[in-house]
């Protein structure tokens, strides 16, 4: 297997926005979070518990060329 990473994630990503809004909305916000289990130990901050996410362009379309969108993802190091 590949060992647990003990450090903060980044991703950055451009992808297709075909079927995307061109605007954030309470439906589809520029900026959310993933929380995979809200009982766990310590909450929020258990190790890999949550993933930051937005999507700047949805705010700033000049940050992405035509029909496209940028993803940034973070995962906090919380080890």
């Amino acid at each position: 297997g590949i060992p647990e990473l003990k450090s903060f994630i980044h991703i950055h990503a451009g992808i297709d926005a075909t079927g995307l809004p061109e605007n954030p909305s309470a439906d589809f916000p520029a900026q959310w979070a993933v929380v995979r289990d809200w009982d766990a130990p310590e909450g929020v901050e258990s190790p890999r518990n949550i993933v930051l996410c937005s999507m700047p362009s949805l705010i700033d379309p000049t940050l992405a060329p035509e029909g496209k969108h940028v993803l940034h993802a973070y995962v906090p190091a919380t080890e």
